[in-house]
């Protein structure tokens, strides 16, 4: 037996891990989200937002859904097995992975460029270029994992959302 081959049938056999690394992705992705949200905003459910968005409670609640969502895409991709895959897929879920990674840096990045510095047009920048790598993500992601894709479709609606926000801050604020 060859190394590939016993390596193609450990990720078959051990497949069970995934549901465990889906949550604890999701949950580290929320428990950021929580710890960014809440530090750097500076008072609970007390979120600064435009008289058309959603309540504050509701808007922590989906901002830290949509974490969990994106934490469980990335999750999912990165449990994918590709044993019979070309060397080029392999390549691709590397840089998929750390294009995921860069994602939800900018995410994190964005609570307290607009919430802190009030820096609303870096925010709609910030959303411009998280929104531009959503959709190279997901042409990415979609062809290794099309679960991963399709959860990628939600966070990417959330972060219009973010963006719509972002623009009134700016435009009517």
């Amino acid at each position: 037996m060859k190394f590939r081959e016993i390596k193609c049938r450990f990720r078959t056999e051990s497949a069970f891990l995934s549901p465990i690394v889906l949550g604890i992705a999701a949950g580290v992705a929320v428990l950021l989200g929580a710890i960014f949200t809440m530090s750097l905003v500076g008072r609970p459910f007390g979120v600064l937002l435009p008289r058309t968005a959603l309540p504050s409670f509701l808007h922590i609640f989906f901002q830290l859904l949509a974490y969990a969502v994106f934490g469980a895409a990335f999750a999912s991709l990165m449990t994918t097995p590709l044993c019979q895959k070309t060397r080029r897929l392999r390549a691709q879920k590397t840089y998929t992975l750390v294009l995921f990674v860069c994602v939800l840096i900018l995410c994190y990045v964005w609570i307290p460029v607009v919430y802190k510095a009030g820096s609303y047009f870096l925010g709609v920048l910030l959303c411009g270029v998280i929104l531009l790598s959503l959709f190279v993500l997901f042409f990415l992601t979609y062809r290794l994992n099309i679960v991963s894709a399709g959860l990628l479709v939600f966070f990417a609606v959330w972060m219009l959302y973010i963006l719509y926000i972002t623009a009134s801050f700016l435009f009517f604020c």
